[in-house]
């Protein structure tokens, strides 16, 4: 085999913020069966929630970090006018295979200030955790929008209470009392498996507190909308006691809606 071929194959598996190509298209259809088949079920409703609540039709919004478009053509369907950015070239083409009406490039969260201004609302769905300087695409999100635009992130939770030993170990165990937690065990175990080969959740460079994530868009300069937090697999028997606790611990993964204040 050819040298370089060698030297690629080994850089694509090994994370590098740098290298696009880390993120190839199994990673991109692994996390879109996780949302077909239920098991992130609660991530999912969550979103689409929000989204409708922010009555896109007509507006121009850019999804950065589209991946292969489940969300991106969920707002077009909602009558917005969506672009969709992605590093990964294997994401980008897919997508734009899949869904030919949707706009979709090639683009850096850290350079979407090159693709001009005046957008109505900007969406990032599971990209922060992914990013080492997530301050940079916070300010440039804020350069680019509207005087009256909204920002949508969402992500991790590092704050969640049962993520922490030995409350994580009931957690686990109570996966399996619901259809969504059936569907995330097995899943888990495809990719431990996998992880021999290449493990994805290496990208995963930057998870935040709920309240660390908060400080970070309000020192750019936006002004906190919306904290909604819940946790990626519903689990019925668990999601009733976790609406007692304080939000910022309640669940696994966040979204943040934030306005841009002006200065």
């Amino acid at each position: 085999m050819d040298k370089n071929l060698i030297k690629m194959e080994f850089t694509n598996k090994t994370f590098d913020e740098d290298n696009s190509d880390f993120y190839d298209l199994e990673y991109f259809l692994g996390l879109e069966y996780r949302y077909l088949s239920g098991a992130h079920s609660s991530r999912v409703k969550n979103i689409f929630k929000h989204l409708k609540k922010l009555e896109l039709k007509g507006k121009r919004v850019l999804d950065v970090g589209c991946g292969i478009g489940f969300f991106t053509n969920k707002m077009l369907e909602l009558g917005a006018n969506v672009v969709g950015c992605d590093y990964s070239r294997y994401a980008v083409k897919f997508a734009k295979e899949r869904y030919p009406k949707l706009k979709i490039i090639q683009h850096s969260a850290y350079e979407i200030n090159l693709l001009g201004g005046n957008w109505d609302l900007i969406t990032s769905f599971d990209v922060i955790e992914h990013l080492g300087r997530p301050e940079v695409f916070l300010r440039k999100a804020f350069q680019i929008l509207k005087p009256n635009g909204k920002l949508v992130i969402s992500t991790d939770n590092e704050s969640y209470l049962f993520s922490r030993s030995p409350l994580n170990r009931l957690d686990n165990f109570l996966l399996r009392t619901s259809s969504s937690g059936r569907a995330y065990r097995l899943i888990k175990k495809v990719e431990s498996r996998r992880k021999q080969f290449k493990n994805y959740h290496r990208g995963h460079i930057n998870v935040m507190s709920n309240d660390a994530l908060i400080k970070k868009i309000n020192q750019v300069g936006f002004q906190i909308k919306k904290v909604a937090v819940c946790n990626l697999v519903s689990i019925p028997i668990l999601d009733i006691f976790l609406k007692i606790l304080p939000l910022a611990i309640r669940g696994n993964h966040q979204l943040i809606i934030a306005a841009k204040r002006k200065r």
